[in-house]
């Protein structure tokens, strides 16, 4: 028997999604409830869709509160049917598809199947304790350059303190290389935020 045969008598007796079915005896409440992966926009969805829902006073009308099958003929439980097999696979709940998923990404070896073995996020995002040790990081970088800085201020200093005279009494200014260390550094840590 083919599965296209197979899906519409499983059509015809339940509703089927995510590898589970639900008898046509529910309300479309108790469906979207029971259905994992379905959730209030779905619900909103599907009386939007029907016309069950209000657009602009947001009532729902008492078709949302009766069974379904009382209600509604065929064509529309085969509507149903195929709304919710497009939302979601038939074989399997979207849990079911996550873990699959992951599975998957291990076993092609990929960098998110990597990033999930060290629980670290895949897409460049941060977490707690990603951004707490860059955090951490900053800090004990402005203050190693800031002690740094002040460190070539005393050698500074105590290279204008000590006074050399060229032929005609005029005061030597301190090497270059001491100068260019300086103007290196950043004056405030607000300049070591922008590099990170």
């Amino acid at each position: 028997m083919k599965f296209e045969r197979l899906l519409k008598i499983y059509w015809a007796r339940f509703f089927l999604f995510g590898g589970k079915t639900s008898s046509f005896e529910l309300t479309l409440l108790q469906l979207v409830h029971q259905s994992p992966g379905l959730g209030k926009r779905t619900f909103d969805d599907f009386c939007l869709r029907f016309e069950w829902l209000d657009k602009y006073t947001r009532v729902y009308k008492k078709v949302v509160e009766t069974p379904l099958c009382k209600r509604l003929d065929k064509p529309f439980i085969r509507v149903v049917n195929r709304y919710l097999a497009h939302l979601s696979s038939i074989n399997h709940s979207a849990l079911d598809l996550i873990t699959l998923n992951i599975l998957r990404s291990y076993l092609v070896r990929s960098f998110n199947g990597r990033a999930y073995l060290l629980r670290k996020p895949s897409h460049g995002q941060r977490t707690r304790s990603n951004a707490r040790s860059a955090k951490i990081h900053n800090i004990r970088l402005t203050r190693h350059l800031r002690d740094y800085r002040k460190h070539l201020q005393l050698q500074l200093k105590s290279l204008q303190k000590v006074v050399y005279h060229r032929g005609k009494g005029k005061p030597v200014k301190p090497p270059k290389v001491l100068q260019k260390k300086m103007h290196k550094i950043p004056l405030n840590s607000h300049h070591i935020r922008k590099w990170f």
